[in-house]
């Protein structure tokens, strides 16, 4: 998988010179965390049925000195009468910052998001925070586009 995230800097009319090191997950399609992404219904052979919510509990885009980037998101199923099953989603890859457009591929798996890319990422910079607007995944379908708008905060 491939990921491709473009972010343009609204800090100053200048270049945007650095990026932080570490942005946490905030908020996923506009929802503070967790955030329920997709519902999974089973009906089991007894014919009782049993709902499960696949949760998107927390994330991190993780930029390193060497031009690294590594993306982590955390996921919980939530099934009823289970114990709940915590997963890691990852992505390694590179990134290139360019005046204000910062560029990211990654290559991984992000359960959130179909197929196994490449990914084209758009996103915007303002202040602390790194706005997700769209992600464009490329399936050997064809192209997918999913609006769903994430926004990761700098911690350090």
């Amino acid at each position: 998988m491939v990921l491709t995230v473009t972010a343009a800097a609204c800090r100053d009319s200048t270049a945007l010179d650095t990026l932080g090191t570490q942005y946490e997950l905030t908020s996923y399609a506009g929802a503070t965390l967790p955030y329920t992404w997709r519902v999974i219904s089973t009906v089991r052979l007894d014919g009782t049925s049993q709902n499960c919510n696949d949760e998107i509990t927390g994330g991190s885009l993780l930029f390193g000195d060497d031009g690294g980037v590594t993306v982590l998101v955390e996921r919980d199923l939530i099934c009823d009468g289970q114990p709940d099953l915590r997963s890691f989603d990852s992505a390694l890859g590179s990134y290139s910052l360019s005046g204000s457009r910062l560029d990211i591929t990654l290559e991984g798996s992000l359960a959130d998001l179909p197929g196994t890319g490449p990914y084209a990422v758009s996103a915007q910079i303002a202040g602390d925070l790194i706005l997700v607007s769209q992600t464009v995944s490329h399936t050997p379908g064809g192209a997918v586009t999913d609006r769903t708008p994430k926004t990761f905060r700098l911690v350090n």
